[in-house]
């Protein structure tokens, strides 16, 4: 993608920046594209200026090169024609195909990122025009799908996976098509990414958003279970935050009551006994604080709550022998 800071060389070196203008005034057809053309179109490169100029003196003549160069198998120069065509004539009738087959070529080169970048900037500039735009969202699907398949470096010890590269080109095409099938794909895809990533945070927000958005399409999907998953991974990355801890014991006690036949049911049932023996190891230490400041008499309803909201956990046990020793020793208050 062309830089913006090239048009302060353009006008430092006096290079014509109106193609747009001048393609208006030479009488040539355009197309509207619904929007304003000011601040839209990106302009060629400084290199583009000097050496990359269209070979023909109209759109339809650079067309019929760009084509001739690709059935001749000279795909590198055709993705110049093309895109010479499109920066050049960016209203002209030609300029959208223009844009999707340079995006095709570049997919076809293995630039999948390129290609997903090209087939956005013929969305943002024709997509009003487009005849078939849900084709060019399912194929944006296409080429991230890839993206997120891809590995890089392959020749180090097998190369190294492109899921974060992924995550922004999946939630590009939410952002497209909010309302379509794809949207929900999109987003609930890279939500996973996120999870694989070890970003809970970011996968539980867009999780939520999904069940917010497409709340039949999340359930079907067991979206909940997900926020579960992905709020237990957080417990653990915080060891301390027993409010965060709370808070999903609670989660997940309350999905196994309403779901008691998932799959996930011994899953679950592992995750509570584990939250439930934080909880209590957690009241036991608070306890045990107030007993070597001296404050015994503060400690004693931490053990209690212990052995009532977690009776079967080992902490639980600590609590009852400690309570047998420490209540003799507290002075009960008068009445």
């Amino acid at each position: 993608m062309k830089r913006i800071f090239f048009l302060l060389l353009f006008a430092m070196l006096g290079l014509p920046l109106t193609p747009l203008r001048a393609q208006q005034e030479s009488g040539e057809p355009i197309i509207s594209t619904g929007r304003s053309a000011q601040g839209t179109f990106r302009g060629p490169s400084l290199w583009g200026r000097l050496f990359g100029k269209p070979a023909a003196p109209t759109p339809s003549e650079q067309f019929a090169l760009a084509e001739r160069l690709e059935t001749e198998g000279q795909f590198k120069a055709a993705r110049r024609a093309w895109e010479s065509l499109f920066l050049w004539w960016p209203l002209a009738p030609e300029a959208p195909e223009a844009v999707q087959r340079l995006a095709e070529l570049l997919a076809a080169a293995g630039k999948n990122e390129a290609a997903f970048q090209e087939y956005q900037y013929l969305l943002d500039l024709y997509g009003s025009n487009l005849k078939d735009l849900a084709a060019v969202i399912a194929r944006q699907m296409e080429l991230a799908n890839t993206v997120a398949a891809a590995r890089s470096a392959r020749w180090l010890l097998g190369g190294f996976p492109k899921r974060e590269t992924a995550i922004p080109l999946y939630l590009q095409i939410a952002s497209n098509a909010p309302r379509s099938s794809l949207a929900f794909e999109a987003g609930f895809k890279a939500a996973q990414l996120y999870e694989i990533e070890r970003e809970p945070q970011q996968a539980i927000a867009l999780y939520y958003d999904l069940l917010t958005r497409h709340p039949s399409a999340a359930q079907a999907a067991d979206i909940p279970f997900r926020i579960l998953q992905a709020q237990v991974a957080l417990c653990r990355r915080y060891p301390h935050d027993q409010n965060l801890a709370a808070t999903v014991y609670t989660d997940a006690r309350r999905y196994l009551q309403q779901n008691p036949q998932t799959p996930h049911a011994e899953w679950l049932r592992e995750t509570i006994a584990w939250l439930e023996n934080r909880l209590a190891h957690a009241l036991i230490d608070r306890a045990r604080i107030y007993e070597r400041a001296g404050r015994t008499a503060l400690a004693i309803p931490l053990y209690e709550q212990c052995i009532q909201q977690f009776p079967k956990t080992t902490p639980a046990e600590k609590a009852r022998l400690r309570l047998e020793t420490i209540r003799p020793l507290v002075q009960e208050p008068r009445p």
